[in-house]
């Protein structure tokens, strides 16, 4: 009975848990990035992560932070953060030359962050490639598309700037 008693107490415990060091991992990832303190108290860069819904919370929490969206104007600021929210695969994945410097370089920035946050989850312990979380996480496909639409060109002139469907464009442009 004493046997069986520390089995169910072994099966109670957190060390049971299949995802639990998956969870430590994730949680000192938090703390090295300023989101959790040494209490576990989450921090108020902590609670902006929590709100963001539409992708990736590290990513863009420290884009907010780190203050690269303040020299932008409000289209430029739309045409960045649409690299957070497309999701699909495009063979536009490079920037486009008309683009405003500003854009090219706060795009540049925001590749630095999402590599500096892969490779420091890659140092806690998860399984990351940064180089493959920033490709997923980021996708440069319609920064120029969302950059005129907020610019106030006709939906069919910007159509004529991308070979993604109308849809997709659609769906970032609503998503953001």
């Amino acid at each position: 009975l004493t046997e069986k008693v520390g089995t169910l107490r072994h099966l109670l415990s957190n060390e049971s848990l299949q995802l639990f060091p998956d969870f430590l991992q994730r949680k000192e990832v938090l703390r090295r990035v300023g989101y959790v303190d040494e209490r576990e108290t989450v921090s108020v860069k902590g609670r902006v992560a929590c709100e963001v819904n539409t992708c990736e919370e590290l990513i863009a929490t420290e884009i907010v932070f780190e203050g690269i969206l303040a020299d932008l104007t409000p289209e430029q600021t739309v045409a960045v953060l649409s690299s957070l929210v497309y999701q699909e695969k495009s063979s536009e994945e490079e920037m486009d030359s008309e683009l405003p410097e500003k854009i090219v370089n706060c795009c540049q920035k925001m590749k630095t962050i999402a590599m500096n946050l892969g490779q420091i989850q890659k140092e806690c312990g998860l399984d990351v490639d940064p180089l493959e979380y920033c490709d997923k996480s980021l996708k440069f496909g319609l920064v120029h598309v969302v950059y005129e639409w907020a610019l106030g060109v006709p939906f069919k002139s910007i159509c004529e700037l991308t070979d993604v469907q109308e849809g997709s464009i659609v769906r970032c442009i609503t998503r953001l």
